[in-house]
């Protein structure tokens, strides 16, 4: 699948190829594709202190969601590879 918008957090820029593993189980701190009312979105999982999904864009101090009981949503898969364009950095894009 590809990326529409850059997780710099995880190395991931926009337009990005990611490979997604759906047999993998998402631990603490893995990088999945989830389904949050219905829009997939790339975030990091976090299982304690109490579980919450990290946005994954932009700088600065990250925005974690914590995740409540009577929200849905579904992992996808758990990302596993990247392959990222590197035109952009030599000017070639």
């Amino acid at each position: 699948m590809r990326s529409d918008g850059a997780c710099i957090r995880a190395g991931i820029f926009k337009d990005a190829i990611l490979v997604v593993d759906r047999s993998l189980k998402p631990v603490h701190g893995s990088v999945v594709v989830v389904q949050v009312d219905g829009v997939l979105a790339v975030r990091r999982l976090q299982t304690y202190p109490s579980p919450a999904l990290e946005r994954l864009d932009g700088y600065g101090q990250p925005e974690v969601i914590d995740i409540d009981a009577d929200e849905e949503f579904n992992i996808f898969g758990v990302v596993t590879y990247v392959v990222n364009e590197l035109g952009f950095l030599t000017g070639l894009s």
